[in-house]
């Protein structure tokens, strides 16, 4: 005699998969894969990070006053405060980054009022590197953009993010959940057969009697 027990997990298998499916393809996982850009006339804004700059220009004026932006940077949990100044004094421009382990990767090309300029600097606060790049051409033409993104190291941090979350966790423990609970079942079924069996083969049972009967 067999016995076989089939056990279909593609329910919660599926679920997971969703669940996967929709963190790459929403507007959240984009912006952070494929980085913001802003672009708005010489008026910089970052809502959430409330960071706001206006009538900012430079042309052949002189920009005399430095300008700081202060970020707290979480890495796994654990903030990192981190601090950027830029100032130009004159003919001479200078671009000072001061953080909590950062690091330059490439340097700023310098090149003339029609030309572009590209700075590829990558952020490595508390373990989650990403870029920051400004194209700068002509200011007359009001074509200046600034644009962060992260790299594929911190895409698949998110990643793992969120397969170490409580969510994810309670999926895997449904689908051992149901695991153990057929094995469970076949283990119980294995040992219902067995004592039938022995029953049936015992004196007065199915078997016994058939056999004592010569059939």
């Amino acid at each position: 005699m067999k016995l076989r027990v089939e056990l279909d997990t593609s329910g919660a298998q599926q679920a997971v998969d969703e669940l996967d499916d929709k963190i790459r393809n929403s507007d959240a996982f984009k912006v952070l894969k494929d980085g913001w850009t802003f672009e708005k006339n010489g008026v910089l804004i970052i809502n959430n990070g409330e960071v706001f700059v206006t009538d900012a220009k430079i042309d052949d004026a002189v920009l005399s006053k430095s300008y700081s932006v202060k970020l707290n940077v979480a890495g796994k949990g654990k903030p990192h405060e981190a601090g950027m100044t830029l100032g130009v004094e004159g003919e001479n421009s200078k671009v000072e980054f001061m953080a909590d382990r950062y690091k330059v990767h490439e340097a700023a090309q310098s090149a003339s009022n029609n030309e572009k300029t590209t700075f590829n600097v990558g952020l490595s606060f508390g373990g989650f590197p990403g870029a920051i790049s400004h194209d700068k051409a002509n200011p007359a033409d009001g074509n200046n953009a600034t644009k962060t993104s992260l790299n594929d190291e911190m895409c698949e941090a998110i990643i793992s993010a969120v397969r170490e979350s409580d969510l994810f966790a309670a999926l895997q423990a449904k689908i051992d959940a149901q695991t153990a609970s057929v094995v469970g079942l076949q283990q119980a079924m294995h040992e219902a057969v067995n004592d039938a069996l022995r029953n049936a083969l015992k004196p007065g049972g199915i078997l016994w009697n058939t056999r004592s009967s010569g059939l």
